[in-house]
């Protein structure tokens, strides 16, 4: 073993994973969720650090009320340079198509540098 690993882990996320039902909504949902975890890359100085959320659900008497929803947030920091990224996407069918929503923000330390959002719907095409 090397006295010089090439990543150390600084801080150790923490997974959870549950499914069950929303009695009052009449839903099922299966979700996961990081929390934060962060490594150094020792090669590059590097510290990366991610964390995520997903949401799956479903209503038991409607197959179209299906959505899957996902957060996913990236940061990196190299001295004193610090950028994060932060996702937001959202999942829906309707009978003749998917409804996709999302958005990407970019952050420079806690200064929004950049936002992109996108809303697309795709015919099912017999799906």
């Amino acid at each position: 073993m090397s006295d010089d690993p090439a990543s150390r882990i600084l801080g150790e996320g923490h997974s959870i994973r549950e499914t069950g039902r929303d009695i009052a909504a009449k839903e099922r949902f299966w979700r996961a969720r990081e929390e934060p975890s962060r490594v150094r890359i020792e090669a590059i100085r590097t510290e990366i650090e991610m964390q995520f959320c997903m949401e799956y659900r479903i209503r038991d008497d409607d197959p179209l009320s299906a959505r899957a929803e996902t957060e996913w947030c990236e940061t990196t920091v190299r001295g004193a340079v610090e950028a994060r990224t932060a996702l937001h996407a959202t999942l829906r069918a309707t009978a003749t198509s998917f409804e996709i929503q999302a958005s990407l923000d970019a952050f420079a330390a806690d200064a929004l540098v950049c936002r992109r959002e996108w809303q697309e719907t795709i015919p099912r095409d017999l799906v």
